[in-house]
């Protein structure tokens, strides 16, 4: 059987010899490997598939050009817009949805190729014509019309002659190609084209190596550690294999090759990326579509972010944008509404923003002409504008540069064929089309770095090299397969005769054949995308078990540093570039990181904005309160010696330092909040005001006339419904005053309220609805009541939501309004195997019952209401529906009534009360301490008032633990 090899050998010294390849990557590499067998040669006489065809065509129509691929995706999108006028498609897009089919456009696109050979199938078939057979044909006459139009042709619909010009041609590989059937009559006929065809030979262990891996991780790094061992031997001997000898091909390329080139880059193996991708996917080449982005979303707050945060780009005015954004964010402009424009909005209402402001009209005024652009060449032009106004030419980073200038190529290329057909090419959106070439054109930088050569599967299949490689070898990701006229149903390409090639075990033959070593093929058990199974055409090949782990260290060298460093062997022969640079990073830090911060903060006050004196200012002026016998001369006075200062002590106060007193400090006292770039139209907190205010009101009429909470005829009194209408209605259209928030909302933020008014008078009638089923017979006795009880150094203080007096007894109800998700009995309580988590209820029992100490009344049951959900948590005493009669909790050992005990027989109210006295004494104590070691001394932060190191759970899962270095504890058992 004749190889590439030997028919090199055999017609290389013959000019007249062409060899036409599958693609051009194999004829690139064989017309190398022929310069063994010859001094020069002429690369003319290699040459891909499709050249071959398209060169041979042109011979026949010299008077007409081959239709560019735009020009034909334009075809289809005016096709398109005609439809959408007047339709005359009936089946290929349904009159229902041709007014807004424009996103077929690459699919019709698609079908204009291959309408000659569906043509042909269907004139040898006698079935019927259904509506889709005369969509198909009138699609036909309307685009060889337009070619005739234009003195253009179609490629794929011509048929060359291939006569006989002295030339001789060998078709390499011609059952991979995939429209070879179409021209497989002609061709053999012909007696000046030779063919040379893929090898017969099953695939065994002698011709590929195959590994079977646990996961892509594993995969990629044992390839990695492979490749390596070929170019660089253990033994220090002269290696066989130079990098660019290697081929490694990616099914899956565009999800795998980020992750490939960063194992290679990672054990320093040299790599030459030969699998483009879309300009659109490089992060400058996106510039186009966040422009457009910009225009279609009416300049909401993420488009704007997403442009103007780009790295890619060097703006000219970075503190504008960092304005802007900031401003954004703080005043919501989330989206604009009515065709009002939100950000404008915003800026009339807060002046003194005119950096940020101008940046906007100005950004405004580009996209808008932009978006509006006639013709593709003005699109040019308009977009040098924009880059005039907002770009620093000189600051672009090489790779950004390189890109952008290849979208500006693609942009003037659309311009010249706009220039030679001016009808034809005319679009009604340029920047929209613009950006979906943009979004189909393969780009890939030049580069003359020699390395490991990194493909796409399949390209290189061909290419003859000493060692290719394939990874994810999985039955999905190889599995290759034909399909001609794909747009038809099975049943009528089945009457067409038309079937399927599977052509995915002659690629995998390809690779094996090609390969100097045995093809070096794998897979993984658990890829990024999920499961999968080896492909059957490994079958034939001896499985390779993975390696066990603790071998790595023998030719892993970062296995072989964490071996060292865990004190297992000894120190690694060779460290990669990353792990000494890693190192050198680390030994520049190692001093710095010795020291606390509130150290470095202390010996260092003048680099430091925060000194450890500051530190206990913030904290004393935070907490310190006057008191009832005197007043202090300063709130910011840092002593706190004087009878007259007060520690305040609240419940949220509470929760959050017996969490963590570093977290307590850097969110309560400091209030570091965690930079996000996000703008919303309301935040969680304001939502549960509005919620809390609504409720309020409604429950001070029940106040205010003295009547019990009660339902008639199982329905909501009449009155109440109305009230609570009225109440959503005054409430949102005061705000912000009405809700006691200092400040403007912004307008979107108001008018979002007022376009969910209803459904929340609707929230809120279900609420109350539940509400009185569950409290029937009780009197409200209070609302938002503001207790406070002094004791020692400290003043409790705390607002309950609501108090609640019963009709039939002295007993009285603590509620608790929640928006979220209300804490549960075992954080409200003390119990035997846990520490009181949340400090609310039993510091509202202790306010109300040390307020009524001279009445002796007590709190008989105290509960969270959920308002999302409509149903209580009672933690104290127990509730019974009068609607349904459930009770809550539901089963009697569950309930803890306000003199007796749990069901442990241990856990009691007061017990509860004495833990909170406990962690209020111990509060007070650590923050009246002037010293303050809980957050100055190394060997206290991190630590509880009682000695006991904050869990490490607690820590992991901080939003402050960049800023504290307790977290960062080895083996994570403390």
């Amino acid at each position: 059987m004749q190889t590439v090899e030997t028919a090199l050998k055999e017609h290389i010294g013959d000019s007249s010899f062409f060899f036409v390849f599958p693609t051009d990557i194999a004829a690139s590499c064989w017309a190398d490997y022929a310069l063994r067998f010859t001094e020069a040669l002429a690369l003319e006489r290699f040459t891909a598939w499709d050249r071959f065809k398209s060169e041979a065509v042109r011979a026949v129509h010299q008077d007409k050009k081959s239709i560019p691929a735009v020009l034909r995706r334009l075809f289809a999108l005016q096709l398109l817009e005609a439809n959408a006028q007047e339709p005359f498609f009936s089946s290929l897009i349904p009159q229902t949805y041709a007014a807004s089919a424009s996103g077929f456009t690459d699919w019709l696109a698609s079908l204009l190729p291959q309408l000659a050979l569906w043509k042909k199938k269907r004139g040898q078939s006698s079935a019927s014509r259904d509506a889709e057979d005369e969509d198909l044909y009138k699609l036909e006459t309307l685009y060889r019309s337009f070619l005739d139009k234009y003195s253009l042709f179609e490629p794929a619909w011509e048929m060359p002659p291939f006569k006989d010009e002295g030339k001789k041609y060998v078709i390499v590989y011609p059952e991979i190609l995939q429209d070879f059937e179409e021209y497989r009559l002609l061709l053999e006929q012909s007696p000046h084209v030779s063919f040379i065809h893929v090898p017969s030979s099953p695939l065994d262990t002698g011709l590929c190596r195959f590994t079977e891996y646990s996961n892509t991780r594993t995969e990629l790094r044992k390839t990695a550690l492979f490749i390596r061992s070929l170019c660089t031997p253990k033994d220090g001997s002269r290696p066989r294999f130079d990098w660019s000898d290697i081929a490694l091909s990616i099914p899956d390329s565009e999800n795998l090759i980020p992750y490939v080139m960063r194992e290679l880059a990672l054990y320093n193996i040299p790599a030459r990326l030969r699998s483009g991708k879309k300009l659109s996917l490089y992060a400058a080449g996106n510039l186009f579509s966040l422009i457009r982005n910009c225009y279609n979303e009416s300049f909401s707050f993420d488009s704007v972010r997403a442009l103007l945060t780009d790295p890619s780009f060097p703006w000219k005015d970075e503190t504008a944008i960092n304005q802007l954004i900031a401003f954004g964010i703080e005043h919501n402009c989330l989206c604009s509404y009515d065709n009002i424009d939100v950000w404008e909005q915003a800026f009339s209402k807060a002046p003194g923003e005119e950096r940020a402001f101008a940046l906007y009209r100005e950004l405004k005024k580009q996209v808008r002409s932009m978006a509006g652009a006639s013709s593709f060449r003005k699109l040019r032009e308009l977009y040098f504008a924009f880059a005039g106004a907002f770009f620093n030419p000189e600051l672009f980073s090489e790779e950004s540069d390189r890109i952008l200038s290849r979208c500006i190529s693609e942009l003037g290329a659309l311009a010249d064929l706009e220039a030679d057909y001016p009808e034809a090419a005319h679009c009604s959106n340029v920047l929209d089309f613009f950006v979906s070439v943009l979004d189909s054109k393969d780009y890939l930088a030049q580069s003359s770095e020699r390395g490991v050569s990194v493909f796409s599967y399949r390209v290189a299949a061909a290419a003859p090299f000493k060692c290719h490689i394939v990874v994810n070898a999985s039955q999905n990701a190889l599995n290759t397969v034909y399909r001609p006229l794909a747009f038809l149903d099975e049943a009528k390409r089945f009457d067409l005769h038309i079937s399927d090639r599977d052509v995915s075990a002659l690629f995998v033959r390809l690779y094996a054949a090609h390969s100097a070593l045995p093809l070096c093929a794998s897979s993984s058990r658990k890829s990024f995308s999920g499961y999968a199974i080896a492909h059957h055409v490994f079958d034939g090949c001896t499985v390779t078990a993975e390696k066990d782990n603790k071998a790595d260290a023998e030719e892993d060298f970062f296995a072989a540093e964490r071996s060292f460093l865990s004190g297992e062997s000894l120190t690694p022969s060779f460290l990669h570039s990353v792990q000494k640079e890693g190192f050198f990073a680390w030994a520049a830090v190692r001093e710095d990181v010795k020291k606390n911060v509130f150290q470095d903060i202390e010996n260092d006050s003048e680099k430091n904005v925060l000194s450890a004196d500051i530190i206990r200012e913030k904290i004393l002026s935070r907490v310190c309160e006057r008191g009832h016998e005197s007043a202090r001369t300063s709130a910011s006075d840092p002593a706190c010696d004087s009878p007259s200062c007060k520690i305040k002590v609240s419940a949220s106060d509470l929760k959050s330092f017996y969490t963590c007193p570093l977290q307590w400090l850097f969110s309560r006292v400091l209030r570091v909040r965690e930079y996000t770039a996000d703008a919303s139209v309301v935040d969680d907190v304001f939502i549960g005001t509005l919620y809390h205010e609504i409720i309020r009101r409604v429950l001070d009429t029940y106040k205010k006339a003295r009547l019990p909470l009660s339902l008639k005829d199982g329905r909501l009194p009449s009155q109440t419904e109305a009230c609570v209408k009225n109440s959503v209605r005054d409430v949102i259209t005061g705000l912000p005053d009405s809700c006691g928030l200092g400040g403007d909302l912004s307008p979107l933020t108001v008018e979002s309220f007022r376009m969910q008014e209803t459904s929340i008078v609707q929230k809120l009638t279900d609420f109350f609805y539940e509400f009185i089923g569950w409290f029937s017979g009780f009197f409200v006795s209070e609302t938002e009541k503001t207790l406070t009880l002094e004791s020692g150094n400290r003043i409790l203080k705390g607002t309950i939501d609501c108090i609640l007096e019963s009709a039939t007894s002295d007993s009285v109800c603590i509620v608790d309004f929640k928006t979220g998700t209300p804490p549960g009995f075992a954080e409200c309580i003390k119990l035997p195997e846990s520490e009181l988590s949340d400090f609310q209820l039993a510091s509202y029992i202790e306010l109300y019952e040390s307020s009524a100490r001279s009445t002796g009344d007590r709190v008989d049951t105290a509960v969270f209401f959920s308002i999302n959900n409509k149903e209580p948590t009672a933690i104290v005493g127990s509730l019974v529906s009068a609607l349904t009669g459930k009770k809550k909790p539901y089963y009697n050992t569950h309930i803890l009534p306000r003199d007796g005990v749990y069901k442990d027989g241990i856990s009691s109210v007061d017990g509860t009360l004495e833990a909170l006295e406990k962690a209020a004494q111990a509060y007070a104590a650590a923050l009246s301490d002037n010293n303050l070691p809980l957050f100055t001394d190394p060997l206290r932060t991190g630590f509880f008032p009682d000695g006991s190191r904050v869990p490490y759970k607690t820590c992991a899962q901080c939003a402050h633990k960049a800023l504290c270095r307790t977290t960062y504890n080895l083996g994570r058992s403390s």
